[in-house]
């Protein structure tokens, strides 16, 4: 509930298009990531760091 809390505030900051929101549940494998540069509904089965997303879609 925290992460969706933060992605509505981040909205009102940044602006529409202009922010990149990952969230993960620690101690889990899987996350969520949602920005411009991410497309809509697909899922990722390959492993990344987070350098990796940074790098990829921050």
């Amino acid at each position: 509930m925290g992460a969706w809390y933060t992605w509505i505030e981040m909205k009102r900051i940044t602006g529409p298009g202009k922010g990149t929101f990952f969230a993960w549940l620690e101690g889990s494998s899987r996350g969520v990531l949602i920005g411009k540069s991410t497309p809509a509904g697909t899922a990722c089965n390959t492993s990344l760091t987070l350098e990796q997303v940074i790098a990829q879609f921050g």
